[in-house]
This record gives structure tokens, C-alpha cells and sequence, in this order.
């Protein structure tokens, strides 16, 4: 399967699928360099770079460049990508996937999901429901979330997500529900992980400085507004090279 036959196949997030696809040039020539062709590769990203790490890892085992037992996959605070049938097929291409989450942070959230009303055990006012792995139309995640509910010091505790529905385990961060008035503390939690200010901690090299990288001006960084926005979809219809 190549990259036309992935969009011919399933619901990918157009503004992800087409960075990925400027940006792919660049990860195909360390993937098919021949000194690096029995190397295991890892893909890791916070955020936007989540994204496009999610997407590169798939494309990897799509256009057979490693097999799945050579791929890894790691990301932080990172959105939905796809759909369902993404998910699924992400899932078998790509088993060592996981999505770390901390606390309150938005974005893992958005784009949105479809709720199921009907799910057993949830109330019509309840002001959290799980997602519907039925809808094929909105978004869905893979892989395996690792949710840190309180906070990232070494000695906070963390649950490994692999209860229902598969990929949006309702008893982990799909769990919460969110209040406008409290979207700085949202992004807050969105952009550190691990006691780090992951965009200001990056840019300094990562070297570890905390004072700077809380005095550090918060530039754009991906899709914050995720939430604010009707995010559509790629289809067979909209592919262009």
C-alpha cells in the first residue's frame, strides 16, 4: 500500500497528511539511506510533531521501508490523526505505539471524536461520554495512551490504557470533561511534559533550564487551536501530489 492507496482507504486529518507530505522527503532519505537499512527506527513528537511522527511511522510500514518489529512509536500530547479504520490499520502496522498524556492537556482530545450516547453506564447529562469506534467520519485514536492524571516527577503514578473503547479508553483521559474557563491550564499542562517546557525546552537545546524555558515567548506551536476549528478530513476526492 502506498501513500495514494492510504488516502483511497481510509479518513486522514488533511492539515497532518499534507505537512507529512512535505516534510517526507527529508525522513525517506535516512529510511532508505543503505548504511541505515537494518537499523530499528524510533519516531517520537510532541504535539504537531506527534502528528507527523504518528503519520510517518504508518507510512514507514505501509511502503514496507521497515517491518513492523523494527518500528517504535512514542508521542506527547499529540491530536487525532484519522479516523476508525486509520486507528485499526495503524494498530496493526505499528503494535509498539504509545501516546503519553499528561493530566488535563487538550489536545489529544481534539480534533473531536464522535460520543456515543448510548454507551452503557453513561448518563444523557453526563458531561463526559466515550467515544463511538462505530463513526467512521470524525477522529479516533491508535495506539496505547499512557495517562498521567496528576503530574510527570518520577515518583507520579501513570495508568496504561488498554480498556474500551480500543484506543479512547473511557476510564483514562476520555474520562474528562473540559470548561472554556480553564483553557490556560489545558495548554499549560499541554506543553510541559516531564517537568519540561517541551516547545521553549527544545529550542534551548535540551538542556535543562527552567527559569529560561518559562521565559521563553510561546510562539505558534501546531494546533493549539485544534479545539476552535472544524478540522476536515482527506479523502480520495482531495488527494493532489
Amino acid at each position: 500500500m502506498n501513500l495514494y492507496s492510504l488516502v483511497l482507504t481510509f479518513t486522514v486529518n488533511k492539515y497532518f497528511f499534507r505537512a507529512l507530505n512535505t516534510l517526507w522527503g527529508q525522513v525517506d532519505a535516512v529510511l532508505t539511506e543503505p548504511k541505515h537499512k537494518d537499523y530499528m527506527v524510533t519516531f517520537t513528537g510532541h504535539s504537531l510533531g506527534g502528528a507527523l511522527a504518528s503519520l510517518s511511522a504508518l507510512r514507514t510500514a505501509l511502503e514496507k521501508l521497515r517491518p513492523s518489529n523494527m518500528i517504535k512509536l512514542y508521542t506527547f500530547g499529540q491530536p487525532r490523526v484519522g479516523n476508525v479504520d486509520l486507528a485499526m490499520k495503524h494498530n496493526e502496522l505499528v503494535p509498539f505505539s504509545f501516546r503519553v498524556v499528561h493530566r488535563l492537556d487538550i489536545i489529544p482530545h481534539s480534533p473531536p471524536c464522535d460520543k456515543d450516547e448510548y454507551a452503557p453506564g453513561v448518563g444523557a447529562n453526563d458531561d463526559s461520554k466515550p467515544c463511538d469506534p462505530n463513526n467512521k467520519e470524525r477522529g479516533y485514536h491508535h495506539g496505547t495512551e499512557i495517562w498521567y492524571p496528576n503530574g510527570m516527577k518520577s515518583n507520579d503514578s501513570y495508568y496504561e490504557c488498554t480498556g474500551h473503547p480500543t484506543g479512547e479508553d473511557f476510564f483514562c483521559s476520555d474520562s474528562l470533561s473540559f470548561e472554556l474557563s480553564k483553557y490556560q491550564t489545558y495548554i499549560s499542562d499541554h506543553r510541559h511534559y516531564f517537568d519540561h517546557k517541551v516547545p521553549a525546552y527544545g529550542k534551548l537545546g535540551c538542556e535543562s533550564n527552567p527559569v529560561m524555558e518559562e521565559n521563553l515567548h510561546n510562539d505558534a506551536e501546531g494546533p493549539l487551536s485544534l479545539q476552535n476549528q472544524n478540522i476536515s478530513y482527506l479523502r480520495a476526492s482531495d488527494y493532489t501530489t
